[in-house]
């Protein structure tokens, strides 16, 4: 593999080679030179470059000693490995690189790599959005030497109780400790996590209200991630929407247990959301949607609308006039005609001019009479359309 001339950014991940991506083992084997943070990165992760590859620890380096190293390099038609610990788009001071970079006229690309959070709930086996508990994921740290923007305060952010991942704040563990226990109960699981990936790795789960002592018996001063979350105590016996049988979707259309699927059998049974009338089931390119038989409105099951707009000639299958359409199109407070949900009034990002309704529970969509056609043939005059359209209450 022959690199082109460039300053590669690098996610070494935490410390484990066998977790860097496959791009980055073969940019690092082709490297003509590879400067590393040795005090981040551990050596391991050099298994496999070329033994004429020149090594620079950067550890004690500012920005000012590296840059013009990588500049120069480059400019000497070299290709650069610039390697830091984690993923480059998390606390690894590679905006101010990269607009160097930019500045001098240095291509430059970035490869991502594996964040400690993440190699701490594979380590922990836990999901950190478990459904029905906690649905995020917040990746922060506490002001230290970098002040954080007063919005974003760690007492501010706990009062979400989400699953909360605290980089760079071992030094500072009282005051974040303090922070926390404002919203999250003194009981909740912490993990603390020191060089996740290194030989030495060390993960012990505490109660919240221990977290600033324990760090201090074992003398954790950096390298140290915590983990606050929900998700990390006794979690009861849940279910996801994702691979349940009543979750239909353009791959999955549903079995006869399913609820939702009850429409693909008994369709007729099913009144049309906005004139109340039947549904005939209407076949196209092994997709079938459901038309209704009186205002000619159409019911697509999730994703069948985007496929089919790149299916040529399905636009037959809408055969309604536009002008009822219009009528219709007025009536926006509809349940869905699945799952009964109360669906969302929708405007197509591309075509401002086109009001459709979505389920927010089943995603499934619904076109009056003459928009799917609308939908599937863009023209110049849906520029002008878009002009004059009103916007949707």
């Amino acid at each position: 593999m022959r690199l082109t001339p460039a300053v590669y950014i690098v996610g070494a991940g935490p410390g484990d080679p066998e977790l860097l991506t496959v791009k980055a083992q073969k940019i690092i084997a082709a490297a003509d030179v590879i400067l590393f943070a040795d005090a981040l990165v551990p050596l391991q992760i050099l298994q496999g470059v070329r033994p004429d590859a020149e090594i620079i620890r950067t550890g004690n380096k500012t920005l000012e000693d590296i840059l013009p190293v990588m500049i120069e390099r480059v400019l000497s038609q070299q290709s650069v490995v610039r390697l830091h610990s984690g993923d480059p788009s998390l606390y690894s001071a590679v905006h101010e690189q990269m607009q160097a970079l930019a500045q001098a006229g240095i291509p430059f690309e970035v490869i991502p790599g594996i964040s400690a959070f993440q190699l701490a709930a594979a380590k922990l086996k836990v999901e950190l959005t478990v459904p029905g508990l906690v649905q995020t994921i917040i990746l922060t740290r506490i002001s230290g030497r970098t002040e954080v923007p007063a919005s974003e305060e760690l007492a501010s952010l706990a009062e979400h109780q989400a699953s909360l991942c605290l980089y760079l704040s071992a030094r500072h563990v009282e005051s974040a400790t303090e922070q926390l226990m404002q919203h999250y109960p003194p009981e909740t699981k912490v993990a603390i996590c020191f060089r996740l990936g290194w030989p030495d790795e060390k993960i012990l789960v505490v109660p919240l209200h221990q977290m600033a002592a324990v760090t201090e018996q074992e003398k954790l001063i950096r390298t140290t991630l915590y983990v606050i979350s929900p998700a990390l105590g006794e979690v009861e016996k849940v279910r996801s929407r994702l691979y349940h049988p009543e979750h239909t979707h353009l791959f999955r259309p549903g079995s006869k247990h399913s609820h939702l699927s009850r429409s693909l059998e008994n369709m007729h049974e099913i009144k049309c959301p906005k004139c109340q009338g039947s549904f005939e089931q209407v076949p196209y390119a092994n997709i079938e949607v459901d038309r209704c038989t009186d205002c000619h409105g159409i019911w697509f099951d999730s994703l069948e609308a985007q496929a089919l707009k790149k299916v040529k000639g399905a636009e037959t299958i809408d055969i309604g006039d536009p002008k009822t359409g219009k009528k219709f199109n007025q009536v926006g407070d509809i349940n869905c005609p699945k799952c009964s949900t109360k669906m969302t009034k929708m405007v197509d990002v591309k075509q401002h001019h086109i009001w459709y309704e979505k389920c927010p529970l089943c995603y499934g969509i619904w076109f009056d009479a003459g928009e799917f056609k609308d939908f599937k043939e863009e023209s110049i005059n849906d520029f002008f359309r878009d002009m004059f359209s009103p916007k949707r209450n």
